[in-house]
């Protein structure tokens, strides 16, 4: 009963009721069974449920992009663990040696310790054997049971003996398992499996449910007839959203398909509300949460309010309500579950988010003040104190408390690594609210989602709170190439005792779950959608995966979190959007834009030398640069869009820092931004910027000074030792440093200098390799 305790909490409203008796005469009359519907609506829940009453264990499966048909039906891998086929060898002699046939019979008999030596110990219980039943009259205190279990051990000790020596070994798919052994076998997300490895499957859903398993070999088809209390159950979401399709009529049909409506009866809603309240003075609060849940939802913005955003915003309140206050918690709860997120996946401009943030906050408030009938105190619609806001308030941020780290009210238990107090300001003003936000969203254990532009701070966020609080984080950079294998491993040639043996390798992911820590999923939505799919069951209330290939769960333990970060997909390069299904699992937060105070205040703390003045001035610089571009278009549209921010201002101010002539400001202006710029027009209006904003005219000279010795390179400003030795069979006298390449080619080197990464951009055959050699 493995789900008992954690769905004895379960509210059963009738549409609960109807979709249970629905797949209970289902399991009766062993139907497959398909359940359709939009994410949260109890369709996974459902199946746990039945596999709890029953008492039957439940198997699970996550489809994904790159699922094939091994992963159900199994295959061959690796021989792992040998040291558990000795200790299963041992205990086998143990037993023998305990039985009345083997003390009355064999005699005195010396037995190998060692499961290579498991031939001779069959051919010695041979010999017992015949002898036995040759003279069976002189050994009444013998049992026949003994008879039966001796010829059980041989089968079992001739099984173990092969797999000593195999390097690879037949093992049973979750499918074949459930099949043998009468268990529950469910199909998450079924539509995301191919149709090729899904009609594998059809003679498992015809009446005779059976599996031929040619992928076996051998002389002999295994064929496999399911127990008689084998029950195959799939789920999945209706096609329309983004990755999703619909299942071929084929494999439809061979179903009983149940169609799962999302739960919008109000007063459904309002008894899974008052009974999720931790105490029965928080259920007045059930009527404001429902109430809104109806309004928000007939807006029509494009996104859908569900019962696990309702589940969410109860468990915050019954979390918080005792250190912020019933009222408190519930707004509180209102920007974790929706106002926090507003702009992801909704194509909502910033001036509309705001604007509904602001109606949605006077309709949540109305409600509260009906329900308390008096008037509510004025500070509960200051958006500031919910990290919201133009105002800029000074946040104090707690490093030295030892178990606890955060910003008042919010606070995270600390980890168990030591922790890093420096390298991030917390306490600008617009990184403070971003901060409140996502510690905030940390109070419940669900996956959190950043979403901003480049250059905001997303993945230096939580970072530096790893840091701070003393987690362990493991970042995972995801892309188009991303697959399922990269995340939670696969098996590997490695060199053993006995030449090339396989191994399994866990994949980045498994390890940081394994070792219960914080994992960054960054630029989530590059990643194929189908294959962030197959981590559902890691980032829903199951937090665990299984691998196929180990045929083993993984729990996730209570360190163990998922962080993802994202830019809009809007801003394109290959981004896609990603389907409710896979944003609902997620606390979602809207990381905003730096604004000039909080660019102010990070550099003066990473570069306190450098005067008010010129970190204004720089600042003032980078942002009508981006103005002029992006937004005016006045210049700079061969090669845009561009994206100029933080990073560009700490380069500069690196430049500036590390400049043996402090007084020289424009020496960043060459590397950091002209060199950017595709044509000579454009280059002059960035040259025509900087003089208006700095008041000086830049130095930058047509002809760079160029040095050569057999010690150093110099270009300009910039210098780089050389070596001796060349790797590449290239003629010195090929390779001319032309004129035109200076500005470039000082560049470059100010880049190697500094470890900034590099890219050469141009025409062909405009000299790019060539500044490089």
């Amino acid at each position: 009963m493995q789900y008992l305790f954690e769905l004895c909490s379960i509210t059963w409203t009738k549409s609960m009721w109807r979709l249970f008796f629905l797949i209970e005469r289902c399991y009766r009359s062993r139907e497959p069974v398909l359940l359709v519907g939009e994410t949260g609506g109890g369709k996974t829940t459902v199946c746990q449920v039945l596999s709890a009453v029953l008492g039957v264990k439940l198997h699970i499966l996550n489809c994904h992009q790159y699922t094939e048909t091994s992963d159900f039906i199994g295959g061959f891998s690796p021989v792992r663990d040998r040291s558990t086929i000795a200790l299963e060898y041992k205990h086998l002699i143990s037993t023998l040696k305990g039985m009345k046939i083997f003390i009355h019979v064999a005699g005195d008999v010396l037995f190998p310790s060692d499961i290579s030596g498991a031939i001779s110990v069959v051919n010695r219980m041979n010999e017992i054997l015949d002898r036995y039943r040759k003279e069976k009259e002189l050994f009444p205190e013998v049992p026949p049971q003994d008879i039966d279990d001796m010829e059980q051990i041989k089968l079992k000790l001739m099984h173990l003996h092969q797999k000593s020596k195999a390097i690879f070994l037949w093992q049973d798919g979750p499918l074949v398992q459930a099949m043998k052994s009468g268990d529950l076998f469910l199909i998450d997300e079924v539509s995301l499996a191919d149709d090729s490895v899904l009609e594998r499957l059809n003679s498992v859903l015809e009446p005779e449910r059976k599996l031929s398993l040619a992928e076996q070999g051998g002389s002999v088809l295994e064929k496999i007839v399911a127990h008689p209390n084998f029950f195959i159950l799939a789920t999945m979401n209706p096609g329309g959203d983004y990755g999703k399709k619909e299942l071929s009529p084929a494999l439809r049909n061979r179903f009983t398909e149940l169609w799962v409506p999302a739960v919008t009866d109000v007063d459904e809603l309002k008894s899974i509300a008052v009974e999720r309240f931790s105490k029965a003075e928080l259920s007045c609060f059930g009527d404001c949460i429902v109430n809104f849940l109806k309004w928000f939802n007939h807006l029509h913005t494009g996104r859908m309010l569900t019962i696990r955003d309702l589940l969410s915003w109860i468990s915050f309140i019954n979390l918080t309500e005792m250190k912020l206050g019933s009222q408190q918690a519930l707004i509180h709860g209102l920007f974790l579950v929706l106002l926090d997120g507003l702009t992801l996946g909704m194509n909502l401009a910033k001036s509309e988010a705001t604007e509904l943030r602001r109606t949605c906050m006077s309709f949540i408030l109305e409600e509260l003040r009906k329900v308390e009938g008096k008037p509510l105190n004025s500070r509960l619609n200051d958006l500031k104190n919910y990290g919201w806001g133009d105002d800029i308030t000074k946040t104090d941020i707690d490093c030295n408390h030892p178990d606890d780290f955060g910003i008042a009210p919010f606070y995270i238990t600390k980890g168990h690594f030591a922790c890093k107090q420096q390298g991030f300001l917390f306490t600008a003003p617009t990184t403070s609210k971003n901060v409140l936000r996502v510690l905030r969203g940390m109070q419940l254990p669900k996956p959190l989602l950043l979403e901003g532009s480049p250059g905001v701070g997303k993945t230096s966020l939580i970072m530096s709170l790893a840091g701070f609080s003393g987690h362990n984080v493991v970042r995972i950079n995801l892309s188009e190439q991303t697959d399922m294998m990269d995340l939670l491993g696969s098996d590997l040639p490695l060199e053993g005792e006995n030449g090339i043996e396989f191994a399994w390798s866990d994949g980045i992911l498994l390890q940081a779950l394994k070792n219960g820590s914080w994992v960054l999923l960054d630029e989530l939505n590059l990643a194929p959608q189908s294959v962030l799919e197959g981590l559902n069951a890691i980032l829903d209330h199951r937090a665990e995966v299984y691998i196929p290939e180990l045929g083993q769960t993984y729990k996730c333990p209570q360190s163990f979190r998922v962080f993802a970060c994202q830019n809009p997909s809007s801003q394109g390069g290959g981004r896609k959007g990603l389907p409710k299904s896979f944003l609902n699992r997620f606390t979602k937060v809207y990381v905003d834009e730096l604004k000039e105070d909080d660019y102010f205040s990070i550099c003066k703390s990473e570069y306190p030398l450098l005067s008010d003045d010129l970190l204004r001035n720089l600042i003032c610089f980078n942002n009508r640069l981006f103005t002029d571009t992006m937004i005016h278009r006045k210049y700079g549209q061969e090669g845009s869009p561009w994206e100029f921010n933080l990073r560009d201002i700490m380069r500069s101010c690196q430049m500036i820092a590390d400049s043996p002539d402090t007084s020289k400001n424009d020496c960043f202006l060459n590397t950091v931004y002209l060199q950017r710029m595709r044509t000579a027009v454009d280059r002059n209006e960035v040259l025509k910027l900087f003089e208006e904003v700095f008041q000086i005219k830049p130095s930058i000279h047509q002809s760079k000074m160029l040095y050569v010795n057999a010690h150093c390179l110099v270009v300009g400003n910039a210098s780089i030792r050389r070596n001796n030795s060349r790797s590449y069979a290239v003629q010195i006298n090929q390779l001319n440093i032309l004129p035109g390449i200076l500005h470039s080619l000082e560049a470059a080197i100010h880049c190697i200098h500094q470890g900034w990464l590099c890219i050469l951009v141009g025409q062909h055959s405009s000299g790019k390799t060539s500044l490089i050699r």
